[in-house]
């Protein structure tokens, strides 16, 4: 069922807004704080937890005793991928690895005045891992390559195609 937002449009009822997109915001507290040991029992799989779909053309670093990040300012939606529960914001939090590859492609360069904006979807997992000191980590698929406006699409652009590779080395 859906309701009315005060534009006119129609939003689902389990859609909401958030401060702040991160995974522990989507997912719960109770629940990250139970993920590591339901990880534990399954060992070898991974949880697919939340899909992050967003634009941004800003990022801000920052710390706090549980360490650094960059908070990204733009369009935000995430799904909760064990609820379906959907929410929105105009800010997130992406893990370290992925948020540092996003940061860099829109730090405008040197003389450069544009602002840069990059586009992603990604689902966010984790998987159990003894020696994380949370005892699991993040896992993270593309589900579209992230697209990113600036020098790196411009010199992409203009490269002649790869051959296709003559045979697969040996592992």
């Amino acid at each position: 069922m859906a309701k009315k937002t005060d534009g006119g449009a129609t939003a689902p009822e389990d859609m909401s807004l958030l401060r702040k997109i991160t995974v522990r915001d989507v997912m719960g507290k109770s629940f990250m704080a139970k993920l590591a040991g339901w990880l534990d029992d399954q060992k070898s799989k991974k949880a697919w937890l939340v899909r992050i779909v967003g634009v941004s053309n800003l990022g801000t670093p920052g710390s706090t005793d549980k360490g650094n990040f960059i908070k990204f300012v733009g369009e935000f939606e995430a799904t909760n991928l064990v609820t379906g529960e959907v929410h929105h914001s105009a800010a997130c939090i992406l893990p370290n690895f992925i948020a540092e590859q996003i940061y860099a492609a829109i730090q405008p360069k040197e003389g450069d005045t544009s602002r840069r904006m990059a586009t992603f979807a990604f689902e966010i997992g984790a998987h159990f891992d003894d020696s994380a000191i949370t005892h699991y980590v993040f896992d993270v698929k593309a589900l579209k390559a992230p697209q990113m406006s600036g020098l790196l699409a411009e010199l992409k652009s203009g490269l002649p195609a790869l051959p296709a590779p003559k045979e697969k080395l040996a592992a």
